[in-house]
């Protein structure tokens, strides 16, 4: 079976996470080896929380790695045939490209500790955030952002919801005239800072700077990226897109869309989902299996097997 296999972004932590696949040797020795990279037990405090903690930016990205990497590996590891192409939403494009080779865990976990570091960084030395709307006048929602450069159209997520992000007063001054014109629904999002938005220029440039020295591989299958929606396997151009990818719009919707081009048959998302629910939104036609536990890794198996 043709099937896409995504992996979430920041906001999909949460305490535990994983925590089925403990009886796992390999996810244990995953665990083992990434705290040992790191110098320090994230896996403790993925386990045990506080949840507080975990949600800082430099936390939660690199808790998600790990686990969403853990999880593919256990997938991988059971028997389950390679994608036709990997695609993950912000932090978990990090995933995808282990997933498909381009990337060693070890540089791969090096490139997510800096790019948490320098994006929270960014989020205390410029406060901003983040809102979902839901059902949103696309045409009349960017026009609005256009007026503002504080302003942007961050995650393009599904036919049925965006993400506006921005700094802080202008944000709210936007999303009171979306609810006041009835362009959509607003729901703010728990999030430490603007992502997506010029307020992360800085970090941007860091990591333009950094993944200038970082050898990419060429991808074992097609990797959709964010800034682009676009299935890449050339290294220079994934390298690319990801330099862009801090401050570009994540073109979630497109990305899937474009998945259809490579025949997708079905979706697998790895670890906590969030992706689930935008999936079926743009495409309602394909089943989608989230695998969270041990049991599901199993239902997906029989799935993609089929």
């Amino acid at each position: 079976m043709n099937y896409l296999t995504v992996f979430p972004g920041q906001g999909a932590q949460k305490v535990g996470m994983g925590e089925e696949f403990k009886a796992s040797s390999l996810f244990q020795e995953h665990l083992a080896e990434t705290d040992h990279l790191l110098n320090y037990a994230l896996s403790h405090l993925i386990a045990r929380g506080p949840e507080e903690v975990l949600r800082e930016t430099r936390q939660a990205q690199l808790a998600l790695f790990v686990v969403e990497t853990g999880i593919y590996r256990c997938w991988r590891a059971a028997g389950a045939p390679s994608p036709a192409a990997v695609a993950g939403h912000s932090l978990g494009e990090y995933s995808a490209l282990y997933a498909a080779g381009v990337l060693s865990l070890e540089t791969a976990l090096s490139l997510v500790q800096k790019r948490a570091t320098w994006m929270q960084q960014d989020c205390e030395a410029k406060p901003g955030s983040m809102a979902a709307v839901i059902r949103p006048q696309r045409e009349q929602i960017q026009a609005l952002c256009a007026e503002t450069a504080e302003v942007v159209w961050a995650n393009d997520n599904s036919e049925s919801q965006g993400v506006l992000s921005g700094e802080t007063q202008a944000l709210q001054s936007t999303l009171q005239r979306i609810q006041r014109e009835k362009w959509g629904k607003v729901i703010p999002l728990q999030v430490s800072g603007a992502f997506h938005s010029p307020l992360m220029y800085a970090a941007s440039q860091k990591m333009a700077t950094h993944l200038a020295g970082v050898f990419f591989q060429a991808a074992q299958f097609p990797i959709i990226m964010n800034s682009t929606a676009e299935a890449l396997t050339d290294p220079e151009a994934i390298k690319s897109a990801l330099i862009e990818q801090i401050l570009s719009p994540v073109r979630w919707r497109e990305s899937l869309l474009h998945a259809k081009v490579l025949s997708i048959q079905g979706v697998i998302e790895m670890g906590p989902s969030t992706l689930k629910r935008l999936v079926q939104q743009t495409l309602p036609e394909l089943p989608v299996h989230v695998i969270q536990t041990p049991q599901e890794l199993k239902e997906g198996l029989a799935f993609v097997q089929d």
